[in-house]
């Protein structure tokens, strides 16, 4: 483990999420990783496999938007094994994480990194995302590798607080998807994420629903 703590630790500096991460929670963040590579043995919960490329795919990925978590409550939209909602819970303890994922061999291995990280603020959730009715007032819904922007919206568009928003992580700016917005729906920013660059572009697109 301590090649993938080197590539961590590494990737935490080329963030400058320093202030965000210490030892403690990149310790948690590569027991994440360790119990992801263990399930995906037998279950086959992501197609990305190794250490290194989990490290890089999709811890380091996930926390590329700690910045922007500025809010209580998130909902992650779609989050299959948990990301970016667990990392981002591992980096942020005072504040919760609800895990919307239909699969129940995905919310099974969310559950069991709960239980093993101690991790009391994540609260998967087996259902889908127009189904779910918030327990609590959701600051934000992010999501990651879900759906195109008009079916996130969509589906998510009740989940969120009056004065929530949604954080989308994309790739290059999808520009297509961004002109089939509905109209009820306004984009705040567009923020070009730094992540390593074997992962190519990454961009973080902040919308509210209009009033």
């Amino acid at each position: 483990m301590n090649e993938l703590r080197g590539l961590l630790v590494s990737e935490v500096r080329a963030m400058n999420l320093e202030a965000c991460v210490n030892d403690e929670k990149i310790s948690r963040l590569l027991a994440l990783t360790e119990l992801l590579m263990k399930w995906n043995r037998v279950y086959n919960l992501t197609s990305i496999k190794k250490g290194p490329d989990i490290i890089l795919k999709h811890i380091a990925d996930s926390i590329s938007v700690a910045p922007f978590i500025t809010g209580q409550n998130y909902a992650d939209a779609g989050s299959g094994p948990g990301f970016p909602g667990i990392p981002l819970a591992i980096l942020f303890p005072e504040k919760n994480f609800y895990l919307l994922e239909s699969l129940g061999k995905k919310i099974n291995f969310q559950r069991e990194v709960k239980r093993q990280l101690r991790l009391e603020n994540i609260f998967p959730e087996q259902t889908r995302c127009e189904l779910f009715t918030p327990p609590v007032a959701i600051d934000g819904v992010i999501s990651r590798a879900f759906a195109s922007l008009p079916d996130m919206l969509e589906l998510c568009k009740n989940i969120p607080a009056e004065n929530g928003e949604f954080l989308a992580l994309k790739g290059e700016v999808p520009e297509n998807e961004l002109k089939e917005l509905s109209k009820e729906f306004e984009v705040l920013d567009i923020i070009r994420i730094q992540v390593n660059k074997t992962l190519g572009q990454r961009h973080l697109i902040r919308l509210i629903k209009r009033k």
